[in-house]
């Protein structure tokens, strides 16, 4: 299939900064490119700019179609000046990529950014917050080649640091990001880059995003309607910073996005990389790679290698179950990188709205209730439906959350629990109070029916199982203090 070349292939939109490639634009439908056509016409004869020469930053029409027989193109117009599109100058390709970048900055949305951030830092300065100088679009030559030079949407001095802020609304090759990026490393600059619309969605973020973001050690910075609105209010230029926690995950390192609005003050700058990011996403992930390692070292416990290792995964976790419980009853007591591990597990989970009965920290909370037991026989009644059950909605009660079950809320579960475990209602009631739970249930409580269903229990409490208190005590000793009977 042969392709169509147009002489002038890319184009700058003054109004947003954007890029427009003409084989995309030009794949429109007729009626639309003309519409556009007649809009384009329109600009000019009124003196307007809405498409410009990436090259020249001259005004450009459309042309081609209908009669003519000739393919829609973009067209300088009659009498403009050279151009090197033109007649035929030839650019190096550095160049021409120089010249893209520098053309995004000619629209009026970078026009208009640059001089909002610009009156920031001035509102930071004179409130005294670290920016001791500023400068718009100022030359800065490389000490060493007077030759090399970059210029800086603004450059600052900031508590005596050298801050260049480059504004960043169109896409860009990788070879321009990195050259700027060199070029201010070594002239000791730190470089801040910012977006006028960051996506954190993998399939809708551009290439020139994802460049910047993944060299700037997954922070990115974005000047929208919000920090915008807080610039304002605390007299300093506020962004919103997108970056990537790492956590752990199934024995893994995984990421998980979090965002924050930020000010210079709250960023960290890496003196030895000249990168300024709000969250070091590096040195999170060392952190947990070597609380892995810990875990997963030559010295790995019998109990780790049944939660991590194990190569018979035929029935998922409750295949997993059972090796525990028989690890439990042949007397096994919890090591050192056990107590590690669950800490670590515990504390994860805790921020999880629900723990269903397919996390694997279900697998964490019945290890733990295996090692409260003080013998083999406790453990075979710790098996019993009814009181392990019982034991999981204890712990949702204490966790505020669903634990083990598919519902889809805490007061669902306990509906069930008193249901089912009539038995143990007392346990249930004791529970809510010792943990302090009655406002987050009554809240939960929308139609009142739990409420109802406590107080018909508590006038008539059915007849209550005691006989298994030794297992509670072992795993709830709290309930059993003499405040809480």
């Amino acid at each position: 299939m042969k392709t169509t070349k147009r002489t002038i292939e890319i184009v700058l939109d003054f109004q947003t900064g954007k890029k427009i490639l003409s084989s995309d634009f030009f794949c429109q439908p007729e009626d639309k490119i003309f519409n556009l056509r007649e809009e384009l016409e329109i600009a000019i004869q009124n003196n307007k700019i809405k498409y410009i020469c990436f090259f020249c930053k001259q005004k450009l029409k459309i042309r081609g179609g209908g009669q003519t027989k000739k393919i829609f193109h973009f067209a300088h117009l009659k009498d403009s000046e050279d151009c090197h599109i033109k007649t035929d100058n030839k650019y190096t390709k550095e160049e021409i990529q120089r010249i893209k970048y520098n053309g995004a900055k000619e629209s009026i949305l970078h026009f208009e950014l640059k001089n909002l951030i610009a009156n920031n830092l001035e509102n930071n300065k004179k409130t005294n917050k670290g920016i001791e100088e500023i400068y718009v679009e100022k030359v800065v030559k490389n000490e060493r080649i007077s030759k090399e030079w970059k210029k800086p949407d603004i450059l600052t001095i900031y508590k005596s640091l050298k801050v260049a802020f480059e504004l960043q609304l169109s896409t860009t090759f990788l070879s321009v990001i990195v050259s700027r990026q060199e070029f201010y490393i070594k002239n000791q600059i730190f470089l801040v880059w910012i977006f006028d619309n960051f996506k954190i969605k993998d399939a809708e973020r551009k290439f020139t995003q994802s460049d910047v973001f993944y060299s700037n050690n997954q922070n990115g910075f974005e000047l929208d309607e919000i920090a915008k609105q807080k610039s304002s209010q605390m007299k300093d230029l506020v962004l919103h910073c997108y970056y990537k926690k790492p956590i752990i995950r199934k024995n893994k390192i995984e990421y998980e996005w979090n965002d924050e609005y930020v000010t210079l003050n709250d960023l960290i700058f890496d003196k030895k990389n000249f990168k300024i990011f709000y969250f070091d996403v590096k040195q999170e992930k060392i952190k947990l790679q070597n609380q892995l390692n810990e875990i997963n070292n030559s010295h790995k416990t019998k109990l780790l290698h049944i939660l991590n290792y194990d190569s018979n995964l035929i029935t998922s976790d409750y295949y997993k179950m059972d090796k525990i419980t028989e690890l439990f009853k042949d007397g096994y007591k919890l090591k050192k990188a056990d107590k590690k591990y669950i800490k670590l597990k515990y504390e994860n989970s805790l921020k999880k709205l629900y723990i269903s009965y397919k996390d694997d920290f279900m697998l964490i909370i019945w290890t733990v209730f295996l090692s409260k037991m003080k013998n083999k026989e406790q453990i075979e009644r710790l098996l019993n439906l009814s009181i392990n059950s019982t034991a999981f909605h204890l712990i949702a009660i204490k966790f505020g959350k669903v634990v083990n079950y598919k519902f889809d809320n805490l007061i669902r579960q306990l509906h069930f629990a008193m249901d089912n475990r009539k038995q143990y209602i007392k346990l249930f009631l004791t529970a809510i109070k010792c943990y302090s739970k009655e406002k987050l249930i009554k809240k939960l409580d929308k139609t009142g029916k739990f409420k109802n269903k406590m107080e018909k229990y508590l006038q008539n409490i059915p007849e209550q199982d005691t006989k298994n208190n030794d297992i509670f005590i072992l795993l709830f000793k709290e309930l059993f203090k003499t405040d809480n009977i």
